[in-house]
């Protein structure tokens, strides 16, 4: 492939790059050519939720200037955005779980019936009935209280695990149902 790798490399694999060796050269070369793309044409989505993220964490934006249309997709694309990176137990260990309201009447708009109650449960699974705490501080006190040494126990670490499959299995279509609510709320074209 012509890149330049260390000589201890090339002594152990033969001369070649390790991504040439392992088989994932032309998975990274993908991955670049798909980033050029995206950068040369951003999608209005992505767009649309960089600034939806600037509007909401700058000095001069909050939450609370929203349109509730903008509210709804930025609360749902948080419940995305942590259960896709680290399972629900991520989403409600952060602040995104502070828009749990917001993401609730976000999936109900949208019609996402399976993604709502998957939410559902998790929420059921940590709280078991009490309130979710809207601050996370308060939220994590709790989740400390019911862990052990840290941990949450093994019964609702494997329920978490398991509704996160269910989520990340994709039941409602999310992107698809997200870019439709975008477009029919105005939020692109």
């Amino acid at each position: 492939c012509g890149a330049l790798i260390l000589s201890s490399t090339a002594v152990r694999l033969g001369g070649i790059c390790a991504p040439c060796s392992n088989g994932t050269r032309a998975n990274i070369d993908a991955a670049k050519e798909r980033y050029r793309r995206e950068r040369e044409n951003p999608d209005a989505l992505d767009v649309y939720w960089k600034d939806l993220t600037r509007r909401v964490y700058s000095s001069e934006g909050s939450f609370e200037a929203l349109a509730r249309p903008e509210k709804l997709f930025f609360a749902v694309n948080l419940v995305l955005g942590e259960v896709y990176n680290g399972g629900f137990d991520q989403y409600f260990w952060n602040t995104s779980a502070s828009y749990l309201c917001f993401a609730q009447e976000g999936l109900t708009e949208l019609g996402a019936v399976a993604s709502l109650e998957l939410l559902n449960q998790a929420v059921s699974v940590l709280f078991e009935g009490a309130p979710v705490p809207s601050g996370a501080s308060e939220r994590r006190s709790y989740l400390i209280s019911i862990s052990n040494d840290g941990a949450l126990p093994p019964s609702k670490v494997s329920r978490l695990e398991e509704l996160d499959r269910q989520f990340w299995g994709d039941p409602d279509g999310l992107a698809v149902l997200m870019r439709s609510f975008a477009r029919t709320h105005g939020l692109i074209a």
